[in-house]
């Protein structure tokens, strides 16, 4: 074990060459974080490390699976039962007092992720040093020659694990702790996800199945292997049709953004080519808004959306527009609502004529 680093002006525990706690043997918590390094921590950081001592070694395993909710409020009951109280801590200061107990080497941290459930409490765990104290070392380690705490199997860890994050899954819906831990016993963990998942499923869309009694269909359907009804996709298949959905909309936003820059682009030219001036290109625009309340909408954004003001010279207006069908059309039926309209922002009596734009103008 690595002796506490004197310096002249205070005692402060070398994290940067711990190796790890040596496991305790007679209490839950090792002596030397009360010995040489419980000085060196703040409140906030103490509070999560002893947390994460309560919930392993509190409970005779190496490691434990803990939300960040868990180490904020701690684990309560469906029934109101508080099994604890976290650390009362804000999530925020947590975050920063585990980044600080890993480097100090204090705790080790994995995350677990699930291809279906997505992101899972991580694992926590005290660094553990596996190596006996050296004779003369500080006090707090296990004494040489004696036995280290006792190791559990993986196989067992791991079931440990399992059984916490399921039996806490089914209680957060309802199913009370000793049933719980009896359907956690008693079935497997893929087949209880299963059941667990059709029933968010069936909350999400709000079922009349389970409005009544949500847990009781719950711990119903898991003994009596309710099968899904017509139209049920599990959350992975929801996700990927929800993401080809986001993808499609975005593809098709793409598109749109090109041609409305290629439209832009296509109005400049046009207006530089035939050096429209902005007064004519104000007045087209009010024009436009008068026509549109008197034209089908339809008709409107069809034959009107890239029309022209042009010039107007001797009473006499020019309207460019796109195509030769729509200078057809409008000749045939728009000339005349297109005139009273000018006439009566111009004054005078306009003569409205329609000409077909040079889209190849440079």
């Amino acid at each position: 074990m690595v002796k506490p680093k004197q310096s002249q002006n205070d005692n402060l525990f070398d994290f940067s060459n711990f190796q790890g706690f040596v496991n305790p043997t007679t209490t839950p918590t090792p002596d030397l974080l009360f010995d040489h390094i419980m000085q060196d921590l703040n409140e906030s950081e103490l509070k999560v490390l002893l947390y994460i001592i309560r919930r392993t070694y509190g409970f005779k395993k190496n490691t434990d699976d803990i939300s960040l909710n868990q180490l904020v409020d701690g684990i309560t009951t469906k029934d109101g039962r508080v099994l604890d109280r976290g650390t009362g801590l804000s999530k925020s200061t947590v975050k920063r007092s585990l980044q600080s107990l890993k480097e100090k080497n204090l705790i080790d941290a994995t995350q677990n992720q699930d291809p279906q459930k997505g992101n899972l409490p991580t694992t926590y765990s005290l660094k553990i040093n596996s190596t006996p104290r050296p004779a003369g070392g500080p006090r707090g380690g296990s004494p040489v020659g004696l036995p280290l705490a006792r190791q559990w199997a993986p196989q067992q860890t791991v079931k440990q694990q399992t059984d916490f994050v399921v039996v806490k899954d089914l209680m957060d819906r309802g199913i009370s702790d000793k049933v719980a831990e009896q359907l956690a016993e008693e079935y497997t963990e893929s087949y209880l996800y299963s059941k667990i998942e059709l029933f968010d499923y069936l909350i999400e869309i709000k079922s009349p199945l389970i409005s009544k009694n949500p847990a009781g269909y719950l711990r119903k359907s898991i003994s009596e292997d309710y099968v899904p009804p017509k139209g049920f996709k599990t959350k992975v298949e929801r996700e990927k049709e929800k993401a080809e959905e986001l993808q499609l909309l975005e593809e098709l936003d793409e598109e749109m953004c090109v041609e409305r820059n290629e439209l832009e682009a296509w109005r400049s030219q046009i207006i530089e080519t035939y050096e429209i001036p902005d007064d004519l290109l104000t007045v087209w625009n009010k024009a436009l808004n008068e026509l549109e309340k008197s034209i089908n909408q339809s008709f409107f954004d069809e034959w009107f959306s890239n029309t022209f003001l042009l010039s107007v010279k001797d009473n006499k207006a020019v309207i460019g527009v796109e195509s030769s069908e729509a200078k057809a059309w409008l000749t045939d039926r728009a000339k005349h609502i297109v005139a009273n309209v000018l006439t009566g922002m111009l004054g005078g009596t306009i003569i409205v004529k329609f000409e077909e734009l040079n889209n190849n103008s440079d």
